[in-house]
């Protein structure tokens, strides 16, 4: 079937997990006839090192507008965002609306609600297209993921979505813009792919932190965590892949029990 309808999917930056997501949604609609691209920021943040990840893939297209580090307004919003204690905003730029401009999607989709994906569903209201959320954030979302101000801006431009893909049970609770239908679809891994090996030796339990090597993420929690079993002299290994600002503290975590 030939490709006539063209959903762009907008988020602020990649994560393995969404691309494999991503590539799933363009497996799925490439025989109706869609052509599925994701839009991101950048390719590569201190966070998400990786780069062009699954481009190419079922059909999934990957753009990436910027560089880490590119754009001077945006280290110095990045900069007063650290200071109050929240992750980087992320701001629309022309580049975007050129994109938006020159993809001009049926549809557009937008991960969570930063200014960068709230340009582009604005974009989509004002052309008359259908436009959609997914995330992960609830009605109480942290402090971490944003400031109450942030919370209540989102709110306020809740109404440029007609629905609403909901990651985590949280954010079905979430207000939504009256009528607007809520699809629950949590995270999930391919369990086909990835299943259990047998027990080895090495220990009675293995534990795996993946992500983000940051506070707000838990990982001073998880050492200290630690540090309570191995006095209880529990058989244990603690796994960590993933980068981030307290890389250097956790490399100075010398336990035997834990592995990076």
């Amino acid at each position: 079937m030939s490709v006539n309808r063209h959903l762009l999917i907008v988020s602020k930056a990649l994560a393995p997990y969404r691309v494999r997501f991503y590539s799933e949604v363009a497996k799925a609609m490439k025989p109706k006839g869609w052509k599925v691209t994701l839009l991101v920021a950048m390719l590569g943040a201190k966070d998400h090192p990786w780069c062009n990840l699954g481009a190419g893939e079922e059909g999934l297209d990957i753009i990436g507008l910027r560089n880490p580090e590119e754009s001077l307004l945006q280290k110095s919003i990045n900069r007063s965002a650290r200071l109050i204690g929240i992750n980087d905003v992320e701001i629309p730029n022309i580049r975007l609306i050129r994109e938006l401009n020159h993809l001009n999607p049926e549809v557009v989709w937008t991960h969570e609600y930063s200014p960068f994906c709230l340009a582009a569903a604005a974009w989509a209201s004002l052309r008359d297209r259908h436009c959609l959320v997914s995330s992960d954030l609830g009605a109480h979302p942290p402090p971490h993921s944003c400031t109450p101000l942030q919370h209540s801006l989102q709110k306020l431009m809740s109404f440029l979505y007609e629905g609403v893909i909901a990651q985590t049970k949280e954010a079905t609770r979430r207000t939504h813009p009256a009528g607007a239908p809520i699809n629950f679809a949590p995270h999930a891994i391919d369990t086909d792919e990835y299943f259990p090996r047998e027990k080895d030796n090495i220990a009675d339990f293995r534990f795996l932190f993946a992500g983000g090597i940051r506070q707000e993420k838990g990982i001073m929690e998880l050492i200290e965590a630690g540090r309570l079993l191995a006095r209880e002299e529990y058989q244990f290994v603690v796994r960590v892949v993933g980068s981030g600002p307290m890389s250097s503290w956790l490399s100075a975590q010398n336990h035997p029990w834990l592995s990076i």
